[in-house]
């Protein structure tokens, strides 16, 4: 990660969209599928914001990873097609 890119995690902007994200998303890794609270929960942008800078902070390009998970994942693209948050994807409002 650059130095820019670790810029942005520290930005308000980042801090309030994350926020937002956490507390709409239900609290379960979506590839592990455990229950994820505290320093265990992160926000992971599907389509990597190193490579997608334009989605950094696109409510459908976000899902809620454990740490584990996230760490395992880094910047690469999956190719699953079933990674959005059901709670999203049933219409609730940001």
């Amino acid at each position: 990660m650059t130095t820019r890119n670790k810029d942005f995690y520290k930005t308000k902007e980042w801090v309030q969209f994350r926020a937002r994200m956490i507390k709409t998303f239900e609290p379960i890794c979506s590839l592990c599928h455990k229950d994820v609270y505290g320093s265990d929960i992160t926000l992971d942008h599907i389509m990597p914001a190193s490579k997608y800078p334009e989605l950094r902070l696109e409510p459908t390009n976000m899902r809620v990873l454990c740490r584990s998970c996230n760490g395992r994942k880094k910047d690469h693209i999956e190719t699953r097609s079933n990674f959005f948050n059901a709670r999203y994807m049933s219409g609730y409002s940001y």
